[in-house]
């Protein structure tokens, strides 16, 4: 039979055991983590309160882009781009005719950026925003 002794250096010692193996945890699981959005629009649906819409794209380490698409069958669609900073790094418009296909390099800054998208009130159609880890 074995018996476990606890005192005090031993009851510390598997505390930061712990603590450190959650914090490892916690690293690796963040880094691979993609974040996406997607909205989808149709006139029939659409209400001016919500013809301005702002979402946070979580950018974690290791990630190189955020992708922007939009597929609009009618309508516009205007985007902005927020750095973590709060400094625009792009501006974008989207119609049926010049759909959008675009990589935005996050240059290693992590954190919150924020996507500001503006819609009209005949917008048909989706948009699709992520986060996207380098090609290996």
């Amino acid at each position: 039979m074995i018996k476990f002794y606890c005192n005090r250096r031993g009851a510390f010692f598997l505390l930061c055991v712990l603590v450190i193996f959650s914090f490892s945890l916690t690293a690796c699981s963040n880094s691979k983590e993609s974040h996406s959005v997607e909205f989808n629009f149709i006139p029939e649906e659409y209400e001016e309160e919500y013809s301005e819409i702002e979402k946070e794209i979580q950018v974690n380490r290791g990630f190189e882009n955020i992708y922007i698409e939009t597929n609009l069958n009618q309508g516009k669609i205007d985007i902005w781009i927020y750095n973590p900073d709060g400094e625009m790094v792009k501006k974008m418009s989207a119609d049926s005719e010049n759909n959008i296909i675009e990589k935005i390099p996050v240059n290693k800054n992590e954190g919150l950026w924020k996507m500001k998208i503006k819609i009209g009130q005949d917008t048909d159609g989706r948009i699709r925003a992520g986060t996207e880890l380098p090609i290996e």
